[in-house]
């Protein structure tokens, strides 16, 4: 193992090796072996198919088939195998094939078949089915797994809209009934009232008529003149026998 502070611009772990820093600093790193770093790795660039063991990790992208950080790994982009950290701090997205175990996660970005976190904060969360992927696959079904879940998203803000929409227009047609119901009482209303004060004018006047005896009423309703009765003790008839005849 090499103590103290290792600056390399390259550096490459072959398959079958195993390599040993105290800290690392490198600009762009491959690794194809076993990499352990006690302290600390910042690099630009670090990808391969191996494996690396380390304190705490900086990088702006990370391609590795396993790593294994016992502190604080902060990167823009990782894609991933199995990555193991306390916690993880990443800018962009990180996709993990097989799982993704940290104590504390924030990341915009987070599709893995297996998920194990504590604290966290994530925007876009996708697990998918596990299963033996390629990278292509997992990208493939990443972005399939993201399209529909928009689609089931977008399907439930469009029924939430229509029973809002249903909901206002029911509530307008109650109003509008509640409204029509009301004009129509006031019609009626006025209707009786009006009827009302037409049948009094009426029982007025009959009973005026009446009382003066200028019209009586008949059995069907109609009118005719009222006949007086006149009393005399001259019976109709009587008058031509009581005359004298003329001589």
């Amino acid at each position: 193992m090499e103590k103290g502070i290792c600056l390399i611009e390259r550096l490459y772990v072959p398959y079958g090796q195993t390599v040993r820093f105290e800290t690392l600093r490198v600009d762009k790193l491959i690794v194809d072996g076993n990499l352990i770093v006690e302290g600390k790795i910042s690099a630009v660039i670090c990808r391969g198919k191996g494996s690396v063991q380390v304190g705490d990790m900086e990088v702006d992208k990370l391609r590795l088939s396993s790593v294994t950080c016992e502190g604080r790994l902060k990167a823009r982009e990782v894609i991933s195998r199995r990555v193991y950290a306390e916690s993880v701090h990443i800018s962009k997205r990180i996709w993990c094939l097989i799982s993704l175990v940290a104590k504390y996660l924030v990341a915009p970005c987070v599709a893995t078949p297996l998920l194990g976190c504590e604290n966290g904060d994530l925007q876009d969360c996708v697990i998918v089915p596990q299963r033996d992927y390629s990278l292509r696959r997992f990208r493939r079904t990443v972005c399939w797994h993201r399209f529909l879940s928009h689609i089931r998203a977008r399907g439930k803000r469009l029924e939430k809209q229509r029973h809002t929409k249903k909901a206002a227009i029911q509530e307008t047609d109650a109003r509008a009934i509640e409204k029509q119901t009301e004009q129509t009482d006031e019609v009626l209303d006025q209707l009786i009232h009006k009827m009302e004060h037409h049948l009094n004018q009426l029982d007025t006047m009959i009973r005026e008529r009446e009382a003066h005896g200028v019209y009586a009423p008949c059995a069907d309703g109609s009118e005719m003149p009222a006949v007086k009765c006149v009393s005399s003790s001259v019976l109709p008839g009587s008058e031509e026998k009581s005359q004298p005849k003329a001589a």
